[in-house]
């Protein structure tokens, strides 16, 4: 047993007394462990959530710097989720999230002392089952919800919805309110709508608009969470705004019709639209105004006109009503209508390639002039065509407007024959056809055989068969080069040359064979001294010499 020698000194009423003394003592072990958690509680859950928590006395063992969880399913036999550690030593609970709804858990807590070195706790363990409650069906609210356009009496508002894994929306219902009133019903539009104009209302007040999605199904409502926004109406200017955007849309040798776009805007509301022409433009007298029967109209056909005649008509946005009568600027277009002599044949109609002989660039141009009499068309329809190698024409329509009286083709095929015709359009009647013209593409190249294949149905003991197909760009073959070769050999052999006629497909069989054996073979072709490289092989096997096909 160590012993020890200590002083002590003892005082009372300033007199001091001192004295010395031996005692024996016991050497104190520093703690080595951690203690385990108490406790351990399943607090609450949620269908993926578990909260646990438990209580902690250090004893007479080292201090906790962290905390170990971890879980399971099936408890007492599943695999253990990777450790999630909560590093404030003063907490007594954690939340596990991620879980699966309705299943039985196994959860583990673990004292930790961060050392050096680490020292752990045993485990204390404890059980839970997260909940299993099935939501009630919901529909998604709608997002972006914004205002798109306004006027002195409307506001337009549109948004996106997506339905995601919630219900379907069968409507939506539009509500607004002056700021901080009551909500009224606007509409309730189909689930397709995505878009609303609020009418009715007042110039320069503050508005709140709002969107519902809306699912009734027998009977049943369930509605989204409403979203809503703030809007404006425009401050009237007391004035009418103008119309824009007057065109006209079609015409025949005796009417125009005219389409065109008006906005309120900042100013007021109108009754309808005025209608006038008159002839020469610019300076005939206009004719009696006619009026639309009301302000939704946006298009109009002025009729009992002359052919071949140069008009102008135009458009005024009018109100009548009081107070504040006016009228907007109006907007005016020059047209002429058709000759009833009907479209005439376009002239020069010309093809040309582009680029020069040694270096052509395969584009392919047509042009052509305007009829050399009467009136002037409405556009263009250009048939044009491409064939190669004795083949048909194929078929394409391209339609032009009045000014443009070209159309060009890139990568058109070398060594191919082209051809174009054009007609004129006036109104809905068609001029006849020109006379077709034609040009044969510069080659410059010989291009691949097409699908080479062995056709096994000629197949011998002795023999092979294949056929291809012509190139369908480059130069014209004179013929073909043909190889062939044993299946693994690197020898290629030559066969006689298979020179060009039609109809295709094109033939070579190889005689002299073994039985049952591989084979592959290849073609090129070829256009006077000009060779095209060699296609991927085709094999076949010949048959066995016992009468039995190979496999």
């Amino acid at each position: 047993m160590a012993t020890k020698t200590y002083t002590v000194t003892a005082t009372s009423a300033g007199a001091k007394a001192t004295t010395t003394a031996t005692v024996a003592g016991k050497s104190i072990t520093p703690p080595t462990d951690v203690s385990a958690v108490g406790d351990l509680t399943v607090a609450n859950t949620t269908n993926d959530t578990m909260h646990v928590t438990w209580t902690w006395e250090q004893g007479g063992g080292k201090p906790v710097t962290s905390w170990e969880i971890r879980y399971r399913t099936p408890a007492g036999s599943g695999t253990w989720s990777a450790v999630q550690t909560e590093n404030d030593e003063t907490a007594r609970e954690y939340t596990l999230t991620g879980l699966k709804p309705g299943t039985t858990y196994e959860v583990e807590v673990v004292a930790v002392n961060a050392g050096p070195p680490v020292v752990k706790s045993t485990s204390v363990t404890v059980t839970g089952t997260t909940d299993n409650v099935v939501p009630a069906p919901t529909v998604n609210p709608v997002t972006g919800l914004q205002v798109r356009t306004s006027t002195t009496n409307s506001i337009t508002v549109q948004w996106v919805w997506d339905k995601g894994t919630n219900l379907d929306a069968t409507r939506f219902e539009v509500q607004w309110r002056v700021s901080g009133g009551s909500w009224s019903t606007a509409a309730q539009r189909p689930p397709t709508d995505r878009s609303y104009t609020v009418s009715g209302l007042t110039a320069g007040t503050a508005y709140e608009i709002r969107v519902v999605a809306v699912n009734i199904t027998s009977g049943d409502r369930t509605e989204s969470t409403a979203v809503s926004i703030p809007a404006v109406t425009q401050t009237n200017t007391g004035t009418v705004q103008s119309i824009y955007n007057l065109q006209e849309t079609t015409h025949t040798t005796t009417s125009i019709a005219v389409s065109w776009n008006w906005d309120q805007g900042t100013g007021l509301p109108i009754d309808n639209f005025e209608i006038t022409y008159r002839t020469p433009a610019g300076s005939g007298p206009w004719s009696t105004p006619v009026t639309t029967s009301d302000a939704t109209a946006r298009a109009y056909t002025v009729t009992g006109l002359n052919p071949d005649t140069e008009y102008e008509i135009r458009v005024v946005a009018v109100r009548t009503s009081t107070p504040s009568p006016g009228r907007g600027n109006g907007a005016s277009i020059i047209d002429r209508t058709p000759s009833a002599q009907g479209p005439q044949v376009p002239t020069n109609l010309k093809i040309t390639e582009a680029g020069t002989p040694d270096t052509p660039s395969h584009e392919i141009h047509w042009t052509w002039d305007p009829p050399a009499a009467g009136p002037t068309p409405d556009g263009y329809q250009l048939e044009w065509g491409e064939a190669w190698g004795g083949s048909s024409f194929s078929s394409s329509i391209e339609n032009t407007s009045a000014g443009n009286r070209y159309f060009g083709l890139t990568n058109a095929s070398s060594g191919a024959v082209y051809r174009g015709r054009v007609r004129s359009k006036l109104g809905s009647q068609w001029s006849t056809w020109t006379d077709w013209v034609t040009l044969t593409t510069t080659s410059t190249k010989v291009d691949y055989p097409r699908n080479l294949r062995n056709d096994e149905n000629q197949t011998t003991t002795t023999s092979l068969t294949f056929t291809w197909y012509h190139p369908t760009s480059g130069l014209k073959p004179d013929g073909f080069k043909v190889q062939y070769r044993e299946t693994g050999s690197g020898t290629w052999i030559d066969a006689p040359d298979v020179m060009w006629a039609l109809p295709q497909p094109f033939t070579a069989k190889i005689g002299s064979l073994k039985p049952n054996t591989g084979y592959d073979l290849r073609v090129r072709a070829y256009s006077g001294s000009t060779t095209g490289d060699w296609t991927t092989p085709a094999s076949g096997i010949t048959a066995g010499a016992s009468g039995g096909s190979a496999g």
